[in-house]
């Protein structure tokens, strides 16, 4: 499990953490907002439908009655590997299942290479090939193809983010 401005044990594996102080009473209010949504509709919630949750409920977060605030919490809830989501990051739900992810599992699965500093900035890993902007404007700029087959690598439709 991840964790908050209020409680930080995070496991070695989580590559980020919440990008807003989230005390553990908002924190509780969303999550349990989450599996009631859930429960009531009998599947991964969308956050609408938490935010209805949260309306009946009579909670103090019932004025973030629009999605998009309900997903600034969900997203740091997520960064802190507590929340799914799906591919289509539209479906939420704090149970991990076949076909919903949290956080550090889609950042390792779709950036290989690449982890978080201390600022939640993405950075390329030791062993990763970065492109020197210079050398790629020489590269294209070059009617030398041997420039290009030497350095396939950069165009081998993997991401690779610039040195």
């Amino acid at each position: 499990m991840g964790g908050t401005c209020c409680g930080v044990s995070r496991e070695p594996t989580q590559v980020a953490k919440s990008l807003i102080p989230l005390p553990k009473w908002s924190t509780d209010a969303y999550l349990n907002a989450l599996d009631k949504a859930e429960e009531l509709a009998g599947q991964p919630a969308l956050a609408g439908e938490i935010c209805a949750v949260l309306v009946e409920q009579g909670s103090i977060f019932a004025p973030v009655k629009k999605g998009q605030g309900v997903q600034i919490f969900l997203f740091n809830l997520m960064r802190e590997d507590w929340v799914y989501t799906n591919a289509a990051n539209d479906r939420y739900t704090t149970k991990s299942q076949e076909g919903y992810y949290n956080y550090t599992e889609w950042f390792t699965m779709k950036n290989k290479g690449y982890g978080l500093d201390s600022d939640q900035r993405v950075i390329s890993l030791p062993e990763t090939k970065t492109i020197n902007m210079a050398q790629l404007f020489e590269i294209l700029k070059s009617h030398d193809a041997t420039k290009l087959e030497d350095n396939q690598w950069m165009f081998n439709g993997d991401y690779h983010f610039l040195d």
